[in-house]
């Protein structure tokens, strides 16, 4: 592994190791947020506040491919950590099978209940023509959102957070320029940033399926599919605590924008704004324990149980002195 995990960690070495795959998760994030960018700039409020109404369904799809990522990390990293590297294989193609069905189930029934499902989410009429148009578009690109998410957090477990981090930022650069030559040069409105997203995530999938099956000890194969239950079960146990907290945060973001909408688009368009930045801010601290739990399961494996409560001590501190600093900020 090019990065090993399982050396004892200075609070330097732990911020190096983390530093990628939280900007990696920013990176991400900034493609719903490019979008928003260049729909308020050129399309208006209305399109600003259609994207915002629908972008719950679009975060099921991160959430469960996060769920499945970090669950997977946690059992893949321990199983390198015994030198167990079959069966961390078999659980890596296991998952990205299941992320993989999951995605289509969920791209099926959008198309199936899409304006149904717009309505529920709080769609008027007068914005229900974007709420259709993106919803429609980005979940038909749901495969490639669900594979890309989960193999760049698979590569930070395989130890290369970084080349993880350069995809990431080659793929945004790819979805502004898309989004520009899709919304102004050939204008096909809201419709143009849902395909210019779905694009940049077709090609950051594609570039991590290519890596990953030259990796020496973590890449899928037909041979390593073996489906357990009793492995999804240990999945679900692990991963349902993040799964759980997407949830609340969800239901939470539909009551908040159920209110906001009652006050009219101008509202709407305002608190999409200004909820980004919040959520730019969550998503550093997920990634941050995101990679304590990586580093925490590769050395669980190793039996090396000392650093784990060193490592896991000072990662506590820098979060609590970050969190501090972004508050003052």
């Amino acid at each position: 592994m090019s990065t090993s995990l399982n050396q004892h960690f200075t609070p330097w070495a732990l911020l190096k190791f983390a530093f990628p795959s939280i900007i990696m998760m920013i990176f991400m994030s900034l493609y719903t947020i490019v979008d928003g960018i260049f729909i308020s700039r050129f399309l208006g409020s209305n399109a600003l506040s259609s994207l915002n109404i629908v972008f719950p369904v679009i975060n099921v799809v991160i959430a469960i491919a996060t769920m499945l990522g970090t669950g997977g990390n946690a059992i893949i990293s321990k199983y390198l950590g015994e030198g167990r590297d079959r069966d961390a294989r078999e659980c890596l193609t296991q998952f990205t099978v299941i992320g993989l069905a999951i995605s289509l189930l969920l791209l099926v029934l959008t198309q199936i209940f899409l304006t149904p499902l717009c309505r529920i989410l709080g769609s008027t009429d007068v914005l229900l023509a974007d709420c259709r148009a993106y919803l429609s578009v980005s979940l038909l690109f749901a495969p490639a959102c669900m594979l890309q998410t989960l193999f760049q957090s698979y590569l930070v477990t395989a130890g290369m957070p970084a080349l993880g981090l350069f995809l990431t930022i080659g793929a945004g650069i790819l979805n502004a320029v898309l989004d520009y030559v899709l919304i102004l040069v050939f204008p096909m409105g809201i419709a143009g940033a849902a395909i210019a997203t779905g694009i940049a995530q077709v090609c950051s999938f594609l570039f991590c399926l290519r890596i990953m099956r030259k990796m020496p000890q973590l890449y899928m194969s037909r041979e390593d599919f073996r489906p357990e239950a009793a492995l999804f079960r240990k999945l679900l146990k692990l991963a349902s605590p993040m799964a759980f907290q997407n949830l609340v945060i969800s239901v939470g973001g539909l009551v908040v924008q159920s209110v906001v909408n009652g006050f009219g688009f101008i509202f709407m368009a305002g608190y999409t704004a200004t909820n980004k930045l919040y959520g730019l801010l969550e998503i550093a601290a997920t990634s941050f324990g995101f990679s304590m739990a990586t580093y925490t399961g590769q050395n669980l494996g190793a039996g090396r149980i000392d650093r784990i409560k060193k490592g896991m001590n000072k990662g506590l501190i820098m979060a609590i002195f970050t969190s501090l600093g972004i508050s003052l900020i």
